[in-house]
């Protein structure tokens, strides 16, 4: 052992224990040990009015008792630390230093020995050891115990470094199961009613139980042998065991209840022996003896087996708390999730990906051979017995009384609902409500449904509107500014600005409208590939969505999600196609009016990022009339939706109404059917339409239109068409009729 801990140590730094107990003024004692028989540790000690520091004394007076089991006898101090601040970290097993650096940092510093047979004494003070309980069998790492009344170190030891490091409560928690009690201060030193002898008194700290199967054990003869009887009596009233001191007794033949009292009362002078000599006696029934022996051993290798088990499952119940705060798990979808609380927002995971990403964590458990091993966190989290935070099925409730008890809200407040206090900015909330009339056109009817969808988002985030109100204009104009303002009221966490829609929002990736409520779409190219339009409709009004993360499965989650969107009038003839009708788009475009106006943007930046305006526009918003009645609400048309309403009309209705204005066409005409073909084709022609269609298509559009001014007959020179020009005018909703129709009325 010495080998072990001198290749750790600098020898500049040795001490003698003498030099130990003077430099900080000890009370201590000289006493002579040995080990009896059995191997245990036999302490010789003067009675308690006469000690002494003398070597040659205690040798003299207690060697005689090594001599006779044939045992080595040391003389050593016993050192009193019980009204200090120190206390002795006695670690009881093999092991190198190195090691116990590892697990007490702090045993680099302080003062350290080596024990008396085996390990280590760890010298550490704080106020708190002051007259505190000390603890047998309590470290957690090793085998071992925290001293707080006694030292003895034989006095040949070196003690190496001089100083005793001061260690925190928590330090010692952390390497112990130690509570900071105190000891009810007791005299140890009791007078006997009828004499002046004094007692030395101790407390058992032991196992009872085991004690009275020992002492059940010890032969009879030393029960009717009065000599030995005594000695034995002496430790029993040194322990205070009266009632096994009567029990002892009754074994004897000669037992007389009042000789018993007196001799236990005024006879128990034998102050020397302790608790060990009674199993010194009761090893002479060896089989019996070792019965007891190794079924104690064993109850208290399974307790400490089940002290470790408990400690290490508190370990991971600690860590395992600390890790459900944002992590759980979906049992419908099979997927784990961890909640990023600086976003506020969830990132899915599937469970080998959860495994592999926390593989690094691990805790402190006891495998089979009892020793203390790192063990995986995750593996274990994620086994039955993990106990996990777990939910049946994750969706969106913008109404939290709706979530179901066992499913996860994917909703999150919006931001602008966690500021309470602020100063109304009415000058602000002009200044912003005009500039969103200027990103209006000033039309009045479209500024106002703006600021009604804007409302409606925050008052019923439970009902999908189902509408999409797209800006066009070019940079400059203060549109990514106005975005801006809802991303800071919103909260970052629920504005998703994309210019790959397809890929972003309905494509393979849309991992991010997971966490998201409104759908800053900033290009609307996509739009141009075929099959996309139809599939953005369905997203802008269907109520469920599919989330697509990249390597797991998907998951339907309910969509309450709100679109807008901006793009720059040179990119696109036509944005997006809108029809006579249309019930879910709103095509504004903004007047420019502000563009390079530096003073302007500056004041409209500072008041986007001033929570008091924020809070002033909110109310405003939330204060509006019948915003319940807004999804029923007709979309109002800007002049350039109804230009691109004629761009986009379909080309047969196109032709009718080209045909109306048509003064040679009024009243009732009758053609073939290659004749009125032949008039469609001069039109595709004349208007230099890219339609390339054939009479029996043709002919299938004007059916499928249903309109009763036309007719087909059918007869042997073929087909023939009726249009009644009148009927007509009024199935295509023309109201401003021409002139000829009306005369030809009044004829």
């Amino acid at each position: 052992m010495k080998n072990k801990i001198e290749k750790n140590i600098n020898h500049n730094n040795m001490i003698t224990i003498l030099q130990f107990i003077e430099k900080y003024d000890l009370d201590y004692e000289l006493v002579g040990w040995y080990k009896d028989n059995q191997g245990k540790k036999e302490i010789c000690r003067p009675s308690p009015d006469k000690k002494t520091k003398s070597e040659s004394e205690i040798i003299k007076k207690f060697k005689w008792m090594a001599d006779n089991v044939n045992s080595k006898f040391y003389v050593a101090y016993l050192i009193n630390i019980k009204n200090t601040p120190f206390a002795n970290i006695d670690i009881d097993e093999n092991i190198d230093l190195e090691t116990i650096h590892k697990k007490y940092p702090f045993s680099q510093n302080t003062l350290i020995l080596e024990g008396n047979t085996k390990g280590f004494h760890i010298i550490v003070q704080n106020e708190e050891f002051i007259n505190c309980k000390k603890k047998i069998d309590c470290l957690k790492h090793f085998e071992g115990d925290i001293i707080t009344d006694t030292i003895m170190e034989t006095i040949d030891k070196n003690v190496y470094n001089s100083d005793i490091v001061n260690v925190s409560k928590e330090q010692i928690k952390n390497i112990a199961n130690f509570n900071f009690d105190k000891v009810i201060q007791k005299d140890k030193t009791e007078k006997n009613e009828t004499s002046n002898q004094k007692f030395l008194t101790a407390i058992f700290d032991g196992n009872y139980e085991e004690l009275e199967e020992i002492i059940l054990n010890i032969p009879n003869k030393y029960s009717n042998n009065y000599l030995d009887w005594v000695k034995i009596i002496s430790i029993f009233k040194k322990y205070n065991l009266y009632d096994l001191a009567k029990s002892f007794s009754k074994k004897s033949k000669d037992y007389i209840e009042e000789r018993f009292e007196n001799d236990y009362n005024n006879l128990t002078t034998f102050c020397n022996y302790n608790i060990g000599t009674l199993y010194y006696y009761s090893k002479e029934n060896k089989t019996q003896y070792e019965k007891i022996i190794n079924k104690y051993k064993k109850l208290k290798k399974e307790k400490n087996i089940k002290d470790k088990l408990d400690l290490a499952q508190k370990e991971y119940e600690k860590l395992q708390e600390e890790f459900n705060k944002n992590h759980f798990k979906i049992i419908d979808k099979c997927l784990y999730f961890k909640e990023d609380n600086s976003e506020n927002k969830i990132i899915p995971f599937t469970p080998d990906k959860f495994q592999k990403t926390y593989s690094h964590l691990n805790f402190e458990e006891v495998d089979k051979d009892e020793n203390i091993v790192k063990s995986s966190f995750i593996n274990k989290y994620i086994s039955h017995n993990g106990n996990p935070r777990i939910y049946e099925d994750i969706n969106v409730y913008p109404n939290k009384d709706k979530c179901p008890e066992n499913h996860y809200n994917l909703w999150k407040p919006f931001a602008i609902e966690n500021i309470k206090d602020y100063e109304e900015d009415k000058k602000g909330l002009e200044f912003i409500l005009n500039h969103i009339k200027i990103l209006c056109n000033h039309q009045v009817e479209v500024y106002e449904y703006v600021l009604d969808f804007i409302a409606h988002m925050f008052l019923y985030p439970e009902e999908k509107a189902g509408k999409f109100i797209l800006f066009i204009s070019a940079q400059g104009t203060g549109k990514g500014l106005f975005y801006e303002l809802l991303t800071n009221m919103l909260g970052n966490d629920k504005v998703f600005e994309t210019a790959q829609a397809e890929r972003d929002v309905f494509g393979s990736f849309n991992v991010g409208m997971l966490n998201s409520y409104l759908v800053n779409l900033e290009e609307i190219n996509f739009l141009s590939t075929r099959g996309n339009e139809g599939v953005f409709k369905n997203i802008v009004t269907q109520k469920k969505m599919n989330i697509n993360a990249k390597g797991k499965d998907l998951i339907e989650i309910r969509s309450y999600h709100r679109f807008m969107g901006s793009c720059n009038p040179e990119d696109s003839d036509i944005p997006i196609k809108s029809f006579e009708g249309d019930r879910r788009n709103l095509l504004i475009k903004c007047s420019n009016e502000k563009k390079g106006n530096s003073d302007y943007f500056s004041e409209l930046l500072k008041l986007v990022n001033s929570k008091n305006l924020q809070k002033t526009f909110y109310e405003y918003l939330i204060n509006r009339d019948n915003i319940d009645l807004f999804v029923s609400r007709p979309i109002p048309k800007t002049e350039y939706q109804k230009d691109i309403q004629d761009t986009c009309e379909d080309y047969t209705l196109q032709f009718l109404k080209d045909y109306i204005y048509n003064s040679n066409n009024y009243g009732t005409k009758t053609y073939k059917a290659l004749e009125i073909f032949n008039k469609f084709r001069e039109f595709v022609e004349l208007n230099n339409l890219n339609i390339n269609i054939s009479n029996t298509r043709f002919s299938l559009k004007l059916k499928s239109l249903g309109f009763k001014s036309i007719t087909k007959t059918r007869t042997n020179k073929g087909n023939i068409y009726e249009i009644n020009s009148e009927l007509l005018c009024k199935e295509l909703g023309i109201n401003d009729c021409p002139l000829y129709l009306v005369d030809s009325d009044s004829d």
